[in-house]
């Protein structure tokens, strides 16, 4: 990335951060669901699958001790802060560009990603990726991408805003997801991350203060802190065009997985099928 990352700052405060930032076990029962249907289909027991990132929840997969999972991240602070470790035996993390995956093609049964696409430009950074995802694929795999996506009616800054003052009731990563998707003119733009801090800073100044007048741990509160001064864009489109996307680029939908958590509904979980006609219902 040309443009000053968070990348090194969110490493070393991963623990801080959580739902729906961070899988939840609704979305974690997803991607398992996935690796069940493929044994059940393929009569093996052996996926090869790939992960976009080091996602702890996803590393840790109950896909037995046949599989091996690659995981290919960007930041190597990432990797080493973040991964847990080789799990099973083929096991392997790799520091990599996801638009130049460093995979064989036609190697691949199952990719997971969890919200990795909207640190991308959207949309060529999105297409790219998938179709760097059909090169690496199987005929026949399928991708479980968790994505972040506007909600039906966006929300303007001062509401978002206003909320806060009056004592929002929900979490704080939560809080945090609807102001950097506020504060998003379009998908197309983006929203930097310093922005975010500018926002907040402006309305809150005082981050232990606003931690407990809104009873949020300061620890989840200060994690806010990785987005001062980081010039790298975050970009959401609504589910409908990214679902147009993928299946422009050549995936076809098999389902969509909308989670109950707070927030859910603009965090769904699609999965994405190579080798079968595009379905646009």
């Amino acid at each position: 990335m040309s443009a000053r990352g968070p990348w090194r700052k969110h490493a070393l405060q991963w623990s801080r951060v959580g739902p729906p930032l961070r899988p939840s076990p609704e979305d974690v029962a997803v991607a398992v669901d996935a690796i069940d249907a493929w044994r059940e289909t393929t009569g093996r027991d052996d996926p090869s699958l790939l992960l976009l990132g080091v996602t702890p929840e996803l590393c840790a997969l109950p896909t037995g001790t046949r599989s091996r999972m690659v995981a290919v991240d960007r930041s190597l602070d990432m990797i080493r802060c973040v991964w847990p470790g080789r799990l099973r035996p083929a096991d392997e993390a790799l520091c990599g560009d996801w638009l130049r995956l460093p995979i064989e093609s036609r190697s691949v049964d199952l990719v997971l990603s969890d919200g990795c696409l909207s640190t991308l430009p959207y949309p060529g950074g999105y297409a790219d990726v998938c179709a760097e995802l059909l090169r690496v694929l199987r005929w026949g795999g399928r991708w479980v991408a968790r994505c972040f996506v506007l909600p039906g009616k966006p929300e303007l800054v001062a509401d978002v805003l206003a909320d806060l003052r009056a004592g929002p009731t929900g979490g704080f990563h939560a809080f945090k997801w609807r102001l950097v998707m506020a504060l998003q003119p379009d998908p197309e733009t983006g929203v930097v991350l310093a922005d975010v801090w500018k926002a907040l800073q402006a309305a809150e100044d005082d981050l232990d203060s606003l931690a407990f007048r809104c009873g949020w741990p300061l620890e989840a509160v200060r994690t806010l802190e990785a987005y001062r001064g980081v010039t790298a864009r975050y970009s959401f489109p609504a589910l409908p065009e990214l679902r147009e996307l993928f299946l422009d680029a050549g995936f076809s939908l098999a389902d969509v997985f909308r989670p109950t958590y707070e927030l859910g509904d603009r965090c769904p979980t699609l999965l994405l099928d190579t080798g079968a006609p595009a379905r646009r219902a």
